[in-house]
Formats: structure tokens, C-alpha cells, sequence
């Protein structure tokens, strides 16, 4: 709270995350313990999981495809062979991730999508579909939007209990000769439990409009450690909800 400097470590690179050129990138862990640093090591990728409070190493490994997502004793990546998703615990090997259970567009869901809520489990979304996994593959609970309405930003508690995830509507028309098609606007936040497997929040919020006078619309949001309050910035003002309890 007093911006005073409380760790600090240099990077590999001189100029760090800076430029995107380099192929610096982070992700930090649900709990925010651990944080991990990815970066390009010629045609393969650098990757260093640190404690977050101390800086210690926790793991260093190089390889070829991307970590996309982390916990404190878990990491999801994209695969080779087979093209997919794989996960593994910290200085383990990688292995095939497949849920069992899911269909549809999830079985198809893209290398950015598996998100991790707490240390035992994921969240994957792709379109209007999402479901909440276990590490073991086991679906928790599934959700399913209706045609023409998608899933988009997701944020964490770091207790690991919620998650607050925005849903989009597809707004605008289509036009292939003018380039114009719809895109996904944000309609409403969602906050879900993982403990009870179901929504227990919603709050309206204001989308981009394909219509004049066209202004967008960025929502940013937040969930408390506890899960207990979600804070919403829209058009410069900030909200925060009381969330009701287990």
C-alpha cells in the first residue's frame, strides 16, 4: 500500500517482458503462491515455476509447446503427440488431459481455454459451452448457453471456492461483402461456486454496440480472496457486490 519495493528479480533478458518480440510471458497460480515465467529459448520455450513470495525456484524445464496454465502443483499445456491438451504435477512428465463426459464444441476446446480455479481444478469453455473438471478428468458441473451467446473473461478467488466468468451476445449483422459480422459483446457476469456447482450470482453489465454512435464498452472484474465480493469497473466507475455466502 506504500508502492514500497517488497522483491524484485531480473529477468533472463535485459529488457524483460517489454516486448512482445522477446516471447516473455507469466501466469500466476489461483492461490497466487507460484508464479511461472516463459520465455523463447530458440525454437523451444524456457519455463521457471517460482514461489511467488520468495522468488525460490520451484521447477525449471524447456520444451517445445506452450504452458498455458498453472496451480501449485499442477500445469496445463498443448501436446504434440497427440495434438491436444496435456497436464502434469511439478517435476513430473506430461500426459494426455481428456474429461471424460464431454461433448460438443468441448471436445474441441482450444489451447487457450483450460483455466485453472484452484489446485485441483479446471475450467474449459469454448463458444457457449463450459464445464468445470477435476484434474482427473471427472466433470464437475457443465453449462450451455444459448445459440448466438458465448463465454469470455474469466478471474479466480484465491481460496479456490469461486469464479466469476463474463458472458458475451453476439451482436451486429452480417455482410461478407462489407466484412461485417457479429461480435461477442459483454451482457452479463456470472459468478459461479464450486462447492455448490451451480451460478449464484449474476450482475448485468453494459456491451459494445454495432450500432451509431458505436462506443466500446470494457468491463473489468475481480473476485475477493474469500470469494465474498466481486468488484466491477465499467465505463470508468467502479462497483463492488456483496456475494451472498455458502
Amino acid at each position: 500500500s506504500t508502492f514500497e519495493v517488497i522483491r524484485e528479480q531480473q529477468l533472463q533478458d535485459g529488457r524483460g517482458c517489454l516486448s512482445p518480440l522477446l516471447w516473455v510471458t507469466w501466469g500466476v497460480s489461483p492461490s497466487r503462491r507460484s508464479l511461472l515465467l516463459l520465455s523463447r529459448a530458440g525454437q523451444s520455450f524456457q519455463n521457471t515455476l517460482l514461489n511467488s513470495e520468495t522468488f525460490t525456484p520451484i521447477d525449471n524445464w524447456t520444451q517445445k509447446q506452450t504452458s498455458i496454465d498453472i496451480s501449485d502443483h499442477w500445469m496445463v499445456g498443448q501436446c504434440d503427440q497427440p495434438v491436444g491438451i496435456c497436464i502434469r504435477g511439478v517435476s513430473q512428465s506430461w500426459q494426455p488431459f481428456k474429461a471424460v463426459g464431454l461433448g460438443g464444441k468441448l471436445n474441441r476446446y482450444t489451447n487457450k481455454s483450460p483455466r485453472f480455479v484452484n489446485d485441483r481444478s479446471l475450467v474449459i469453455h469454448a463458444d457457449n459451452e463450459m464445464a468445470v473438471v477435476s484434474i482427473d478428468g471427472t466433470v464437475l458441473f457443465q453449462r450451455k448457453l444459448p445459440e448466438k451467446q458465448t463465454f469470455g473473461t474469466l478471474v479466480t478467488s484465491s481460496g479456490g471456492e469461486r469464479f466469476a466468468i463474463i458472458e458475451n451476445k453476439l451482436r451486429g449483422l452480417t455482410n461478407e461483402f462489407l466484412d461485417m459480422y457479429p461480435f461477442p459483446s459483454n451482457d452479463r457476469v456470472v459468478v459461479y461456486s464450486i462447492l455448490e456447482r451451480r451460478a449464484i450470482y449474476v450482475v448485468k453489465t453494459n456491451g459494445t454496440s454495432p450500432w451509431s454512435p458505436w462506443g466500446p464498452h470494457v468491463n473489468q472484474l475481480a473476485l475477493s480472496p474469500d470469494g465474498t465480493l466481486l468488484a466491477l469497473i465499467s465505463d470508468r466507475v467502479l462497483k463492488v457486490y456483496r456475494l451472498p455466502k455458502n
